[in-house]
C-alpha cells in the first residue's frame, strides 16, 4: 500500500534545506533544560522540546551563488560575478536515485540528465554535490549524449599520473577551462568536479555512486537515510516541477530478522516488498509532495534481547587473497528493555580566542544541552580550558537539577573565550579523575584548535587507558556457527561496571586537526564527530552527546 507523507516527529524532523539556521541563545536553553529537569525529565535522551530542529533534521549545504545552494547534485556553469564566485545551474530534466542500507550504512547511486539551454554561450562546468564529510564517491561518469564524449573517474597508479596529464591539479581541473580562482573553493561537505565548456543544445548524464554512514536518530531510534533531492527553482526548465523529474527507490536491510518498523516523513511511498528485517519502496510519483530532502528512517535494534548476525562473503576467483571477508552485526535490545549504566562525564570546553563569536554562542548551548540529558544516576563536572584551566568543580557530584541548573549558570556567566589552545593538561587531569570512577567514564574533548603536541596527547592517553583496570560484569557471550548465533540473555539489572574512561571528540571548523581528534577518540573506544560551521555545532555535538546518553553494551570483543 501506499504511505502518505505523515507528520514529522521529534529528531526525524522538518525536511528542506535551510540557507541559516540561527540557534537558541543559551540562556533560553538553559530555562528550557532547568524546566525539563525540574520536571525529571532526565531519561538519557533529549526532549521533544529540546530538539525542535531535530538531530537528523538540521542541515546547511554550501552556498554556490546569490540565493543558490548545493541542496542535491547539479551541473553548473561557474564564473564570477563582481568578483565573487558564481554558479548557474544547467536544467535539471530528471534525478533518480537507487540506495542500498545495510543496517548502519548507505550505498546510493544517483544517476541525472541536465541540458545546456540553447540561448547560453559556452562556458565551464562544473559538477557540484552536497555530501557529508563520511561520504566516499566510488565512481564518475559524465556523458555527453550530443556530442561523442565521456569524462569518468578512475584510480590509477601513482607512477601513471603523467599519462593522465597528472600534476597536482589532475586532469579534470587543467581541461576545465577555467582558473580555481573562478570556482566556488572547496568545501568538505561538497563535492566538485571541474568539466570542460559545454555548448548551447548539450545534454549530459551524470551516473554517480556513493556511500557514507547514515545518521542514528536516538529520540526515534531509527538510522536516517536522507537524500539531497531539494531541487531549487532555478535548476528546473519553464513548466517543470520537482513532481516531474525525481525518483527515488530504496531497499533496506535492518541485519535483523524482525520486522522493519519503517517510517518516511518526507515524501509519500510504495511498498514494493516487504519480509523480516528487510524491505524495499520508492517514491510515489502519483502524489504530489513538497520539494526538501528524501528522509527515510527504520530501527535496528530487537525488542528484549541482544542478537547478533554474521554476513559472510567467499572470495572471488582469481583473487590474491582467498580469505573471504564477514560482517558481525550486534544489535542491543531496545531502551525501554534496558537498565541504563550510570556515568561519570567531564565535559572538555574549548574557550580558546578562535571560539570567539558564533562558535563560542553554539557550542554554548550544545553544552548545555549535554548538562541536561545527564540522568539522576551521573555524576559530572565541567572544565573550560585555553592555555589555563577552569575547572566548575575538582571533582565528580551527582547530576541533581538543582547542580546542573548552577553549572549553567557558569558556563552562561563566566565561560568567555580568550587565549591560547592546551588540551594536554586538562585531559591528563580528567583521566586521572575519572579513574576508578563508578559507571562508565566518559569525557567528551569539544575544540576547534590544533596543537603542537599530538603526539604527546595520544600517547599520554593511551598509557593511561591501558592502567585503568576493566572489571568483566554482566558478559554477555555471542557464540557463531557458520551465521548461527546463540547468545545468552541479559541481566534485568546490571550491576555498574568499572571501566577505562572513554573518549569522545568533537571538531569544530576547517583549521583543528580532524585526524588528530578521530585518532585520540579510537584509542580512547569513543566516537568523533565534525561541524565545519557554526551553525551545524549544535545539532552535530547534540548527536554525539545522544550517542553516548544510553549504553547498553561495553567492551565489546572478537575471538
Amino acid at each position: 500500500g501506499a504511505l502518505g507523507a505523515s507528520a514529522i516527529q521529534s529528531g526525524l524532523g522538518p525536511y528542506g534545506q535551510t540557507s541559516a539556521a540561527a540557534g537558541p541563545k543559551a540562556a533560553d536553553i538553559a530555562a528550557r533544560a532547568l524546566a525539563g529537569a525540574q520536571n525529571n525529565n532526565n531519561s538519557g535522551v533529549p526532549s521533544s522540546g529540546l530538539t525542535a530542529q531535530g538531530l537528523a533534521s538540521v542541515v546547511t549545504r554550501p552556498q554556490l551563488g546569490d540565493d543558490l545552494y548545493c541542496s542535491c547534485p547539479m551541473v553548473c556553469v561557474v564564473g564570477t560575478n563582481y568578483g565573487a564566485p558564481h554558479a548557474v545551474p544547467l536544467n535539471i530534466m530528471t534525478l533518480q536515485f537507487e540506495a542500498q542500507c545495510h543496517i548502519s550504512q548507505a550505498f546510493v547511486q544517483m544517476q541525472m540528465v541536465c541540458h545546456y539551454p540553447m540561448n547560453w554561450n559556452d562556458a565551464p562546468l562544473v559538477l557540484f554535490l552536497p555530501k557529508s564529510t563520511d561520504t566516499t564517491v566510488t565512481e564518475l561518469c559524465v556523458e555527453n549524449m550530443v556530442r561523442p564524449s565521456v569524462f569518468a573517474t578512475a584510480v590509477v597508479p601513482l607512477e601513471d599520473m603523467k599519462k593522465y596529464s597528472g600534476g597536482k591539479k589532475g586532469t579534470a581541473s587543467q581541461t576545465a577551462g577555467g582558473d580555481a580562482e573562478d570556482m566556488p573553493g572547496s568545501d568538505p561537505e561538497m563535492f566538485m568536479l571541474p568539466l570542460p565548456p559545454g555548448l548551447p543544445g548539450d545534454q549530459y548524464r551524470v551516473k554517480l555512486s556513493y556511500f557514507h554512514a547514515m545518521t542514528f536518530d536516538v529520540v526515534q531510534g531509527k538510522y536516517v537515510l536522507r537524500l539531497p533531492t531539494t531541487v531549487p527553482a532555478v535548476c528546473l526548465a519553464q513548466g517543470s516541477s520537482v513532481n516531474s523529474v525525481l525518483d527515488v527507490r530504496v531497499a533496506v536491510n535492518t541485519g535483523t530478522s524482525d520486522d522493519v518498523e519503517l517510517l518516511v516523513p518526507s515524501h509519500p511511498i510504495t511498498m514494493q516488498s516487504k519480509q523480516p528485517g528487510a524491505v524495499s519502496f520508492e517514491l510515489d510519483t502519483t502524489q504530489v509532495w513538497e520539494n526538501g530532502d528524501f528522509m527515510a528512517g527504520y530501527n535496528v535494534w530487537t525488542r528484549d534481547q541482544v542478537t547478533a548476525s554474521v554476513h559472510v562473503e567467499a572470495p572471488q576467483p582469481g583473487m590474491p587473497d582467498q580469505r573471504g571477508t564477514f560482517a558481525l552485526s550486534i544489535t542491543p535490545p531496545g531502551p525501554e528493555n534496558c537498565v541504563r549504566f550510570p556515568r561519570s562525564v567531564v565535559f572538555m570546553f574549548d574557550r580558546s580566542g578562535s571560539m570567539t563569536g558564533d562558535p563560542i554562542r553554539y557550542a554554548k548551548a550544545a553544552l548545555l544541552n549535554g548538562l541536561h540529558m545527564l540522568g539522576p544516576e551521573d555524576k559530572f563536572t565541567v572544565v573550560a580550558f585555553d592555555h589555563e584551566q577552569l575547572w566548575w568543580t575538582d571533582r565528580l557530584i551527582e547530576a541533581t537539577p538543582e547542580n546542573i541548573l548552577t553549572c549553567m549558570h557558569w558556563v552562561n556567566d563566566d565561560l568567555s573565550a580568550r587565549g591560547t589552545t592546551d588540551i594536554h593538561a586538562p585531559l591528563q587531569r580528567a583521566l586521572k579523575l575519572l579513574a576508578g570512577a563508578a559507571g562508565l567514564p566518559l569525557v567528551f574533548l569539544l575544540t576547534d584548535g590544533c596543537v603542537d603536541d599530538e603526539r604527546d596527547i595520544c600517547i599520554m592517553a593511551e598509557n593511561s587507558i591501558k592502567a585503568s583496570s576493566a572489571i568483566d560484569v554482566n558478559n554477555i557471550v555471542i557464540t557463531t556457527h557458520g551465521s548461527t548465533m546463540t547468545v545468552n540473555p541479559a541481566p534485568s539489572t546490571p550491576t555498574p561496571p568499572t571501566l577505562a574512561p572513554r573518549i569522545y571528540t568533537f571538531g569544530i571548523g576547517p583549521y583543528c586537526n580532524h585526524y588528530f581528534l578521530k585518532r585520540l577518540a579510537a584509542i580512547g573506544r569513543g566516537m568523533n564527530d565534525v561541524a565545519f560551521r557554526p551553525h551545524a555545532i549544535q545539532s552535530v555535538m547534540e548527536r554525539l552527546l545522544a550517542a553516548a546518553a544510553l549504553p547498553m553494551l561495553s567492551d565489546v570483543k572478537i575471538s
